[in-house]
């Protein structure tokens, strides 16, 4: 092998090495040697191979970040049209297609199923009294102590406005209808805003799931009669739907 091959051997190496550091810019001379006449034509043709490779795998990795990000933005777009952006909770939409899911295996394996409104009293007189700003912190706090209330056993969403609803998926009755006790308790603790304290109550409705409600719409349509109940009976309470007490017009 002559002097010139070893030289241009080394220089292809030094190359390479610059590149495998992370110096791209070197990747340009591997192609210069190809144009280089007094460059071997075996070590060109090497230099301009390794190059291509180089090439390729630069491009099948941007390709791949760039799929990666793409994925990513999709993933968050989709996260914010299925969550309340306010509270972060599941908005009407999700919740409603999480209600679907519920009812549909409830009707195949038998389990307890029950929907739970609930409604913030005279919400309205905190966003014109203090303002909207006001308002959204509020609702920040309600869905915060929500979720203590319900943990584990429930699914939580705000379905829009002051309304926020909960999914007992194979819940006891009575341990239901604790935790709506437990809402309207956790609710009547005023809320520190930065504009000052706040007192506020709520009315909760709640529809077990019963031979006349396996439906989503059902469930919902009863939860929100019996919502509507426990405003009329006077707010801060809790409402059960029974069949027998809102008989049904059709």
């Amino acid at each position: 092998m002559s002097e010139e091959y070893r030289a241009a051997l080394r220089d292809l190496a030094r190359i390479i090495k610059d590149v495998a550091w992370g110096d791209s810019e070197r990747v340009r001379d591997l192609f210069r040697y190809t144009g280089d006449p007094s460059v071997p034509p075996l070590v060109a043709e090497l230099a301009e191979q390794i190059g291509t490779i180089i090439v390729q795998k630069e491009v099948r990795e941007f390709r791949l970040e760039n799929l990666i990000e793409d994925l990513f933005a999709t993933r968050k777009a989709l996260a914010l049209a299925r969550h309340d952006p306010l509270t972060g909770l599941p908005n009407r939409a999700m919740f409603e297609e999480l209600l679907g899911k519920a009812c549909a295996s409830a009707l195949e394996h038998g389990t307890a199923l029950a929907l739970m409104l609930v409604d913030l009293d005279k919400f309205k007189d905190v966003n014109d009294t203090l303002g909207h700003a006001a308002g959204d912190e509020l609702l920040t706090l309600c869905a915060a102590r929500l979720r203590d209330c319900v943990g584990e056993p429930g699914i939580l969403g705000r379905l829009g406005g002051d309304e926020f609803a909960v999914l007992f998926v194979d819940l006891r009755e009575d341990e239901t209808l604790r935790a709506g006790e437990a809402i309207l308790e956790s609710l009547r603790d005023p809320f520190a805003l930065k504009d000052g304290d706040v007192s506020i109550s709520a009315s909760v409705g709640v529809a077990f799931r019963s031979p006349e409600a396996v439906t989503p719409a059902r469930l919902l349509k009863n939860a929100d009669v019996a919502m509507y109940r426990a405003k009329a009976e006077g707010r801060n309470r809790l409402w059960r739907y029974r069949p027998l007490a809102f008989p049904d017009p059709s």
